[in-house]
């Protein structure tokens, strides 16, 4: 197959990290894949491109919004007037590549090309949860007269898409996945210290002060327990977090661990994995890479968090922004290590069967033959 991606990418996600793992994929299978991604922001996603020798075009595309404030205007119009030449350079990345199948991954590009798609089928790739609102029911209107196929990331979204007027026949299901890990970890073993993780972005969103406020009287009770943060965010959030540590009087034993890429260097020393979302996660790949690694992860019930942990058998699912019952979880896999051991299991066996790389794109070349 020819497969085109489009991947803006102006700054690197779990979007853009899921994106590049399939094109990694599909062309080691033997597909021919290329990318048009921006040239506006960072060069990290390019940077990843070249290093797996994925080929790309850099084009002037970036985002348009309707908000009214100075920045947003000002966004919307610089790209406004680069719209002759990204409708040029991208007519002329289709003809010499000649996709079969055009994958877009954001909303904003994808209205932006619209009047230049071309005759290849076309995908739209949804990671991300639109809400039921009008203005997002007229666009995803707009889009199903252009797009043959609507693929969610999780049963979650493949719910919500129908929600915006998108006929169940034009939705498809193909769950995220990731390079399964090479190494075994040992990551669960009774030592010293029992290691909690959190790991994303460092954002009000993703419920760090809840597991804090969780375990502040757990840490406080046994000194043996940490919680590594790994990840990093904005300073003002970020800086209430700190505050809110050293409040509960825990400082000692909440490591920052930054940014990490390696997974083996995330999960090998972790137990148990939290992940206190208080938004509606399209997907959630905090959810399942500790899967990998045998451990279990308690997760809110929000968005697809509930499809990717399997309540009571490969991890536990809480009420959101529930600071009792966060802490009541905790202290079941802290009081219950058979317990804890047997949803580790549980956990890697669900991640093997249903999340790794080649399950995806194994599923994404199933769906795109049926079209």
């Amino acid at each position: 197959m020819r497969i085109a991606f489009i991947c803006g990418a102006g700054l690197v996600g779990g979007k853009e990290r899921q994106t590049l793992a399939s094109m990694i994929q599909l062309k080691n299978e033997g597909h021919e894949v290329f990318c048009v991604t921006s040239s506006w922001g960072t060069s990290e996603f390019t940077d990843l491109l070249l290093g797996n020798d994925i080929a790309f075009i850099k084009i002037r595309i970036g985002f348009i919004s309707k908000t009214i404030n100075l920045s947003s205007v000002r966004m919307t119009l610089h790209q406004l007037l680069y719209i002759p030449s990204l409708w040029r350079r991208y007519r002329k990345a289709l003809k010499i590549f000649k996709p079969q199948f055009v994958i877009h991954t954001n909303f904003h590009h994808l209205f932006l090309l619209s009047p230049v798609l071309g005759s290849a089928k076309q995908i739209f790739y949804v990671h991300d949860y639109f809400s039921p609102a009008p203005f997002y029911c007229r666009l995803f209107s707009f889009f199903n007269r252009r797009i043959d196929l609507f693929i969610g990331v999780s049963k979650f979204i493949t719910e919500s898409l129908t929600q915006l007027g998108i006929s169940r026949v034009k939705v498809d299901l193909v769950y995220n996945g990731i390079s399964a890990p090479i190494l075994e970890s040992a990551a669960i073993v009774e030592s010293t210290s029992f290691k909690i993780g959190i790991i994303g972005q460092i954002g009000e969103w993703k419920g760090h002060h809840v597991l804090i406020k969780a375990l502040a009287p757990i840490l406080r009770e046994n000194r043996n327990i940490e919680l590594h943060v790994i990840g990093d965010g904005g300073e003002v959030y970020v800086n209430s977090v700190v505050a809110l540590i050293e409040e509960e009087e825990i400082r000692d034993q909440v490591i920052f661990r930054g940014r990490i890429f390696e997974l083996t260097e995330i999960y090998k020393c972790l137990s148990i994995v939290c992940v206190p979302s208080l938004i509606n996660e399209s997907f959630g790949l905090a959810a399942i890479e500790p899967g990998f690694f045998s451990i279990p992860v308690i997760c809110s019930d929000l968005g697809a968090l509930p499809e990717l942990v399997e309540n009571h058998v490969s991890g536990l699912v809480v009420s959101a922004n529930n600071i009792d019952a966060l802490r009541e979880s905790i202290h079941q896999l802290l009081d219950h290590p058979q317990q804890r051991l047997a949803m580790g299991a549980a956990a890697k066996k669900r991640s093997n069967e249903l999340f790794t790389i080649q399950q995806s794109t194994s599923n994404l070349i199933n769906t795109l033959n049926r079209l």
